[in-house]
């Protein structure tokens, strides 16, 4: 697994930015204002980028693997 590494690299630093960005909205009191009725978007679109680069590495991965096999 040492050859995927920058793969590697690249989804733990996704789940870092993700879960501290979610611990900062929980931990400060951020007042949305008037727009309260979009703060689920907050939580909701820095999840579903997480999921993309997530299923995205898992594809490169795949992918990288998969052409060395072929390669030899």
């Amino acid at each position: 697994m040492q050859k995927y590494s920058k793969y590697k690299v690249l989804h733990r630093i996704s789940y870092i930015v993700f879960f501290s960005y979610l611990l900062i909205l929980a931990i400060l009191k951020f007042n949305f204002g008037q727009y309260n009725d979009y703060a689920a978007y907050f939580i909701i679109v820095p999840f579903l980028i997480y999921c993309a680069i997530a299923i995205s590495i898992t594809i490169l991965a795949r992918k990288s693997r998969s052409k060395k096999y072929i390669t030899g």
